[in-house]
C-alpha cells in the first residue's frame, strides 16, 4: 500500500515511485488504486495458490473480474454493514479526515454488483461476530459445504 502503517495497522507500505517500480518488475500478481492510495497483492500469492493453499486476501470489489480470471477457484466475500457504521468504524481509526471519509463511503464500483458475492457477511454488531461468522464460512468452503 502507498499509505505509511498506522499505530494500529500493520501491512506492507511502499512510496508512490517504489510501487510503480515494483509493479513494472511484476512483483504484484493484481493491483489497483482506491481512494486515493495504489494497492497490490504480491505475485508470491500466485506461488501459494497453485500449490493449493488458501489465501484469504481483502481486496477491493473493482479487482474481483480480475481476481476471477486469474484463479480457478474464488470466493468472493462481501462484508457490509450499515453506512452509519462504516463512518463509526472508520472515525475510530483516526487514519482519515472527515471529508476522506465522507468520500470512501461515497464511492461507488459502478462494474461491482452485490448479488455477484458468494459469501456475504453481516458485520453490524460485535466484530468478533463477524469474524466468526467469516470462519464459520471459510471453514464450510473448505469442508465443500459452501
Amino acid at each position: 500500500i502507498t499509505r505509511a502503517p498506522h499505530g494500529a495497522e500493520h501491512h506492507g507500505w511502499l512510496s508512490d515511485t517504489a510501487f510503480e517500480s515494483a509493479e513494472r518488475q511484476g512483483q504484484f500478481a493484481i493491483t489497483w488504486e482506491a481512494h486515493g492510495l495504489r494497492y497490490g497483492l504480491p505475485a508470491s500469492m500466485d506461488e501459494a495458490v497453485w500449490q493449493g493453499r488458501t489465501v484469504i486476501v481483502n481486496g477491493s470489489r473493482a479487482t474481483i473480474p480480475a481476481v476471477r480470471n486469474r484463479y480457478a477457484r474464488v470466493a468472493v466475500f462481501l462484508v457490509e454493514c450499515p453506512i452509519g457504521v462504516r463512518a463509526h468504524r472508520l472515525a475510530q481509526r483516526g487514519r482519515e479526515s472527515h471529508a476522506t471519509i465522507e468520500a470512501r463511503l461515497a464511492r461507488m464500483v459502478p462494474a461491482f454488483d452485490p448479488t455477484d458475492a458468494d459469501v456475504r457477511i453481516d458485520n453490524s454488531g460485535a466484530i468478533e461476530a463477524g469474524v466468526e461468522a467469516i470462519v464459520v464460512a471459510l471453514r464450510s468452503l473448505a469442508s465443500g459445504r459452501g
